[in-house]
């Protein structure tokens, strides 16, 4: 839980990077999530990991710490869906880069090549408790791309990174219909679609497994769907 668990009102003290200054927040009610939820507790923060929780009659505030005050005390949230990231808060065509629609079949797009960290909506779910995103592209394509899974800190995106590879995302319904007469076009078609990909993918992973003077040009795009066959990488 040390390692893992980010206090909810933690977030609201963000502090530059490289600081990473020890916090206790005193809570009337805090839930741990691992147990019953502690009335009157107090969490201690040390670069920025949960050091300690419990009760204020059993955990001590060292001398010099900040101290926060809140009436609830939670784990940090998780947005288990989200194109936050890559997806600007304004809706201006510049900054929207989660959705491509020039091929229905593109899992070689990486979320990683688009997540702007320092977009806004990544600081304002994060100033409601969001504290982890898995994010990537939308679904607005058979295969839309790969989703990562990252922190809302951090000013880079190697500093946000937890996975920058999470899933494959696949769309079964009406929003990855193609438009104006464009493939696919109806829901069998979609499913025709990724069959055909899928045993493509298959039959490139087991060539290139075979002799180096018999292997295909490298495909980005089989490549990752021979990860989703040989069950490396999921598929959403």
């Amino acid at each position: 839980m040390r390692a893992l668990v980010t206090i909810l009102l933690a977030v609201l003290f963000v502090p530059p990077a490289g600081a990473q200054p020890q916090v206790a927040i005193v809570g009337e009610t805090v839930y741990t999530m691992a147990g019953a939820a502690i009335q009157n507790g107090v969490v201690l923060i040390r670069d920025g990991k949960v050091e300690r929780v419990g009760p204020a009659s059993s955990v001590q505030i060292p001398n010099g710490v900040r101290v926060l005050k809140a009436k609830v005390v939670t784990p940090g949230l998780i947005d288990a869906h989200t194109v936050i990231g890559l997806a600007g808060y304004l809706n201006q065509p510049h900054d929207q880069d989660q959705v491509e629609r020039t091929d229905p079949m593109q899992p070689e797009l990486r979320a990683i090549d688009a997540y702007n960290p320092r977009e806004e909506l990544v600081a304002w779910v994060r100033a409601f408790g969001v504290t982890t995103l898995h994010t990537g592209h939308a679904p607005e394509a058979l295969i839309a791309g790969q989703t990562m899974i990252v922190k809302t800190r951090g000013e880079t995106v190697d500093e946000a990174m937890i996975r920058p590879q999470a899933m494959i995302a696949v769309t079964i319904g009406a929003d990855a219909i193609g438009e104006n007469n464009k493939s696919p076009g109806t829901r069998p078609k979609e499913i025709a679609m990724l069959r055909s990909e899928l045993i493509k993918a298959q039959e490139y992973d087991r060539k290139m497994s075979g002799k180096e003077d018999g292997r295909p040009s490298r495909d980005l795009g089989l490549e990752m769907l021979a990860k989703v066959i040989r069950r490396e990488m999921p598929l959403l």
